[in-house]
């Protein structure tokens, strides 16, 4: 009988060999999509907050492996308690003294990059009185606020901050005013009451009042402080300690949805969708919008620190913060989120 062998290869070898060959051969099975990371996300309804919504309905978070999950807040503010206990990711809003305060206790938030600010052409707030008021004499200077009603979303936060300067140029203080606390879509129909005199308002709200004919611009907010900081992103516990590489994605995702709002682009019709999407405001509405109705939502991401520090050292010198001594800026900001984000999209030049 011959003697199958091959080269030294008995028969039974061979055939494993084969077996492995076509193997081998075979299509690899493709690799299975991560599924994406579920991210809680902070927002107001306005256009500050326009960055957002686009890097939302643009697909931007998806890219980068991110489902959003929306959560309406009535300031800021009321976003860092939980950020704190890891209920929300991600917030944005004002430097307000619960922010300061938070992190001089040891709380695990941090300032991680810019959201929106008022550079002059950029009236994204605006100090708006009463038209009765207004068309009658009454009150058409900031000096003759003194008194009156003036409304600003939540009580010793921002909006104190922004009234203090834009008093402060007519020789006013924040004791010369009565200052209340009013949800700002609950603004407009407040004036058309004349249950209120005056009142901060952040865009596109400040556009309906005046159309509603109850309200007149009475200061531009760039003129009341032009490189104010007005809204900054906040990184809670869960992605400072547990999942930094999520927040480099979103901060690339957020990067992509600002570079889609400079000059004239802000205005193209998927970004308005998108904005009125969130807003509740018809497209037809933000169309038509003063091109200087709006905030600048910086390309790069890096916030005005010396802004923030000056807020720090309003709400010390108004007794806000429960502590006497200005927190240093590397205990309030980190910049590697940032600096990631410009490292992998590169820097835009305007």
């Amino acid at each position: 009988m011959r003697n199958l062998w091959i080269r030294g290869v008995r028969p039974l070898s061979l055939m494993v060999i084969l077996a492995l060959l076509l193997v081998s051969c075979a299509p690899a099975k493709p690799t299975p999509t991560p599924a994406p990371t579920k991210i809680t996300v902070g927002y107001m309804p306005t256009i500050a907050w326009a960055n957002t919504f686009v890097a939302i309905e643009k697909g931007y978070f998806a890219e980068h492996g991110l489902e959003v999950e929306p959560q309406r807040f009535v300031s800021g503010a009321l976003m860092i308690a939980p950020l704190a206990t890891g209920e929300l990711d991600v917030g944005a809003g004002q430097n307000a003294p619960s922010l300061f305060n938070a992190i001089a206790k040891g709380m695990d938030i941090k300032v991680v990059g810019a959201q929106a600010s008022c550079p002059t052409g950029h009236n994204g707030i605006v100090i708006l009185v009463r038209k009765d008021l207004f068309d009658s004499g009454e009150v058409d200077t900031i000096a003759e606020l003194r008194g009156r009603k003036v409304v600003t979303n939540v009580l010793k936060a921002f909006g104190d901050y922004f009234w203090a300067i834009a008093l402060a140029k007519e020789g006013l203080t924040l004791d010369d005013v009565e200052m209340v606390a009013m949800p700002f879509p609950e603004v407009p129909a407040a004036f058309e009451n004349k249950a209120i005199d005056a009142s901060i308002l952040p865009e596109p709200l400040g556009v309906r009042a005046v159309g509603m004919g109850v309200a007149t611009v009475l200061f531009p907010g760039d003129e009341a402080y032009p490189e104010v900081q007005v809204n900054d992103i906040f990184f809670g516990k869960n992605i400072l300690l547990d999942n930094p590489d999520v927040g480099k994605r979103f901060m690339m995702a957020l990067l992509k949805g600002a570079r889609d709002l400079q000059g004239d682009q802000w205005k193209s019709e998927e970004n308005l969708n998108a904005i009125s999407k969130y807003t509740a405001l018809d497209v037809e509405v933000l169309q038509k919008l003063p091109d200087t109705a709006t905030f600048y939502w910086n390309p790069n991401g890096e916030p005005n620190l010396e802004s923030i520090m000056e807020m720090q050292q309003f709400y010390l010198d108004q007794g806000y913060l429960e502590y006497s001594e200005p927190l240093p800026v590397e205990k309030l900001y980190d910049s590697s989120y940032v600096d990631y984000a410009l490292e992998q999209l590169g820097r835009y030049s305007e």
